[in-house]
């Protein structure tokens, strides 16, 4: 599911980008974009032709370069067509590039609707009216009678 918007935070935003080029800063915003839409929220693999295409068509130098810079902002990782990592830019295959906070925000947040489910199914147990409340109630008052009277023999 997409949520309608993700939090943005300008001065996180101009703190971590300043040892990036303007060219690779607007390829991270566009990055950041697809990866909240992404089916694994916050973390983006593509074969190197789809960044490529993500990103406009650039030339491939420029495509390494940006990739390069994206190590200062981001985790990322490079395999080959056999799904090796590899460090050598013409043998890359697909990239995988992962925004730690939007990852970690994304958790917190599954975690968040996980404590709601699992409290919602314990309060559909408990009894919806009065007349419910109050037999149960009775219930647990004639149990409690019935073992004090037992520990008092």
């Amino acid at each position: 599911m997409s949520l309608p918007f993700m939090k943005f935070f300008p001065a996180d935003w101009v703190q971590d980008t300043q040892t990036i080029s303007l060219q690779t800063e607007g390829a991270w915003i566009r990055i950041i974009c697809a990866m909240w839409i992404a089916k694994a929220r916050g973390m983006l693999t593509l074969k190197k032709r789809h960044l490529n295409v993500l990103l406009t068509n650039i030339p491939d130098k420029e495509l390494e370069n940006i990739c390069i810079e994206l190590r200062n902002v981001a985790d990322t990782e490079w395999r080959d067509a056999s799904g090796n990592k590899t460090d050598v830019w013409e043998n890359v295959n697909e990239v995988t590039i992962i925004n730690r906070r939007m990852v970690r925000e994304n958790q917190l947040r599954e975690r968040g609707l996980e404590y709601d489910r699992r409290y919602r199914n314990k309060n559909q147990q408990r009894p919806t009216n009065e007349l419910q409340t109050s037999s149960k109630r009775r219930e647990d008052e004639h149990e409690t009678s019935k073992r004090s009277q037992k520990s008092d023999i």
